[in-house]
């Protein structure tokens, strides 16, 4: 019975030692990674090839710029897990079925204007046979036409009496509706002048209203900006400030390459803009411990310049990410910051 519980505890403990080894590799054994990449910006040229492998390139990434377009291509053992290639045929078998989809659209197409073409021919036909007896119909309308006119003549003649009787009935009517007619439009101007004040009235109201409103929201703008500033010049915020940013450096040191060689050659329209900017880069070799001896820049005062060259050389370790990440989450002063947010 002991036996079997010894070793029951003994496959328990290797499994629990293989675990732990495996989470010991994946978090210490360095991602190690190298580059090479060339460019010039102005022309928009810029190529590259970057490699990265994890465990002797049991895990391999590679990532590779050409004319401005990235591919990459992840390997696990050898074998090819995704790659920028896979979509791209992907895209052209899609372009290629879209393409063969609208071949036959097209045939049915053709097939229907040639129908067209048929039936637009035989009614052009139809239409010379059918013009020669209209030319006989008009003959015949034009004389019922002359016929017409006579008699409408006529009718004319006698529209008129009646017209000039109407008018004279319509001249006494028109003098008698004119006063009730002054009498409407007066009624209507009064409401109108009405309608007016009261809208004055209204906007002189609504201005008042808006000027109480703005007061009230220029107060809460005061607030806001002191609650701000009280939450900016407080204890926490500074410490939490001062700590996120050594924690930041830090991780950003430990990703950054250590070894970097390369030229860079580098000039704006304005000179004072090329002075600031190597300031900028000589903090940057200051932060990251750039040998400038390695790492050459030259500036140029006069003309529009950006390109170089750069190889690189560095490692990543995932466990001291992680454990960057852990400090900068579990540090008290930054939890509490957070609280007030969340």
């Amino acid at each position: 019975m002991v036996h079997i519980l010894l070793l029951i505890l003994k496959i328990i403990g290797i499994i629990v030692l293989s675990i732990l080894g495996l989470a010991l590799l994946i978090l210490f054994f360095p991602i190690v990674y190298v580059g090479k990449v060339n460019g010039n910006i102005e022309e928009k040229k810029i190529t590259g090839n970057i490699r990265a492998g994890w465990l002797f390139h049991l895990l391999h990434c590679r990532l590779w710029i050409e004319n401005t377009e990235i591919h990459y291509n992840i390997r696990l053992l050898g074998i090819k897990i995704k790659s920028s290639e896979t979509k791209e045929k992907k895209k052209k078998e899609k372009r290629k079925n879209q393409s063969e989809e609208q071949s036959p659209k097209n045939e049915e197409e053709k097939s229907q204007d040639e129908l067209k073409e048929d039936s637009v021919k035989k009614t052009d036909i139809k239409q010379i046979g059918t013009s020669e007896n209209e030319k006989e119909q008009e003959i015949q309308n034009s004389n019922l036409e002359e016929t017409d006119v006579k008699n409408q003549n006529k009718d004319n003649i006698k529209s008129e009496d009646s017209k000039k009787t109407t008018e004279t009935n319509n001249r006494k009517k028109e003098k008698k509706s004119f006063i009730t007619r002054m009498q409407i439009s007066f009624k209507k101007l009064k409401q109108r002048i009405k309608k007016i004040v009261e809208n004055i009235k209204d906007k002189i109201h609504n201005i008042k209203e808006n000027a109480k409103n703005k007061k009230n929201s220029i107060d809460e703008i005061i607030n806001q900006i002191k609650t701000v500033k009280q939450f900016i010049t407080s204890k926490t915020t500074k410490e939490a400030y001062a700590y996120g940013k050594k924690m930041v450096l830090k991780l950003l040191k430990h990703l950054a390459p250590n070894r970097i060689k390369g030229n860079l050659y580098m000039g704006f329209e304005e000179s004072y803009l090329t002075g600031e900017a190597l300031g900028a880069l000589g903090m940057i070799y200051g932060i990251f411990n750039i040998n400038p001896k390695r790492f050459k820049v030259y500036p140029d005062f006069e003309n529009k310049v950006f390109k170089g060259d750069i190889i690189f050389k560095g490692h990543i370790y995932l466990g001291v990410v992680i454990i960057y990440c852990l400090k900068f989450y579990f540090n008290e002063n930054i939890k509490r910051i957070i609280k007030k947010f969340i």
